[in-house]
């Protein structure tokens, strides 16, 4: 097999067990409402909690990725976030549980840009956006396989039980980074100097300032906020709103996710084959057909056929899970060319910007309206933005480095 797949698989299977590890609370928000008695709201601020964590450390994360290698920056992140899950799964009150997920989030920072930066050492320029786009699709499918079986481990032996074994499963995964050669040796042997860091980030900030990267943050910044409040309550508007039971959601959340998995492989083959130079008109496409798909939700009800409800959500996951690899490979080329980690952190923060602040908003909408179809809905203009945002960033390819 040559390097650079063999790359591909062991990062992508790193890129599964810490998604799984990161998205195990949002999944198993039904059961964790219940157990502790808490609101909507609430379990939106835990959400936010475990987003916040992630948005805190990811442009960190990306600076010692691109100093102390992929090889270091994983194997603390999957470290940290194993040992944390499984401090969760015995934490007593709802807010200690809240306060973990936010380290969890910590140590998820370096996940993306270690991956991404393999990928992006590795594969040449017109290969690029796939290879990142199928190591994604780790991110839903380690999504899926939480929402296909930990809603089912937790009904029969609780969700802490569930935790637990996503826990051990990263924990395991620590195993997969020795199988990866990196291309190029990292350019320091230690964790970065505060100074540097520091350094660092004033000339991201000076970066996100310019006048086509700012746009392009912005689109980040609205793609983030649908796709992670989407994720935040669909399981929830399914069981309240739809009224399908836990199991049957939990279901429905995988399809989504898959139909995610399989529209970043399409979008990154798409941009690859026709808009390697224009990377910007893939993501604004995206935004206009996001927009066309969030709209029926609002009329969505236990009465709607269930097989004319199901093709719109598989819908809505196809467009708000699957804009991701376009946009990361972009990010990823802002940067200078040995610095493809921090440009993927760049773009991951300004998505966990929109995942921070959304899904608390739409909490408190959700518990004001009484129901999830409107403020689940409002996404759909959400989306439409970012693809005009997109319009007028960057626009993809070797000339944005």
């Amino acid at each position: 097999m040559k390097p650079r797949w063999q790359t591909l698989w062991i990062m992508f299977a790193i890129q599964v067990v810490g998604s799984l590890t990161f998205l195990t609370l949002t999944v198993l928000t039904p059961f964790v409402k219940s157990d502790f008695g808490v609101t909507t709201t609430e379990i939106g601020l835990l959400v936010t909690l475990l987003y916040a964590g992630y948005f805190s450390s990811v442009t960190t994360g990306g600076i010692v990725t691109d100093y102390a290698g992929e090889r270091f920056a994983l194997g603390v992140g999957l470290a940290l976030i194993g040992s944390i899950s499984l401090l969760l799964s015995v934490l007593p009150t709802f807010w200690t549980v809240a306060g973990g997920a936010y380290v969890v989030g910590l140590g998820y920072g370096t996940v993306p840009s270690g991956t991404n930066k393999g990928i992006f050492d590795w594969f040449p320029t017109d290969q690029r956006t796939i290879g990142i786009s199928i190591k994604q699709t780790g991110v839903m499918l380690g999504g899926a396989a939480g929402a296909a079986f930990l809603p089912a481990i937790a009904s029969v032996f609780g969700w802490r039980t569930a935790v637990r074994v996503v826990a051990v499963t990263t924990i395991l995964m620590l195993g997969a980074i020795y199988l990866y050669s990196p291309k190029t040796e990292p350019s320091g042997r230690r964790v970065p100097s505060a100074t540097r860091v520091l350094d660092q980030h004033r000339r991201i900030l000076r970066l996100a300032a310019t006048r086509d990267v700012f746009p392009f943050l912005v689109s980040g910044v609205l793609f983030g906020a649908t796709q992670f409040t989407l994720m935040a309550y669909i399981v929830l508007y399914l069981t309240e709103s739809l009224l399908l039971a836990p199991a049957i959601a939990g279901l429905v959340y995988t399809g989504m996710q898959l139909m995610g998995m399989g529209s970043r492989i399409g979008f990154g083959f798409l941009t690859d084959s026709y808009f390697v130079g224009s990377k910007h008109l893939v993501l604004a496409g995206i935004g206009i057909v996001g927009f066309v798909f969030y709209v029926p939700l609002l009329v969505l009800s236990p009465e709607t056929e269930f097989s004319l409800a199901l093709v719109v959500l598989l819908c809505v996951g196809a467009v708000s899970l699957g804009y991701n690899g376009v946009y990361l490979t972009m990010a990823s080329e802002v940067m200078d060319g040995d610095e493809a980690g921090t440009g993927t952190a760049i773009g991951v923060a300004a998505i966990m910007i929109g995942a921070v602040v959304s899904p608390p908003i739409v909490g408190v909408a959700i518990d004001a309206t009484g129901g999830y179809g409107l403020p689940l809905a409002t996404l759909g203009p959400v989306t439409l933005l970012a693809g005009i945002a997109a319009f007028f960033g960057v626009e993809g390819g070797d000339e944005a480095a």
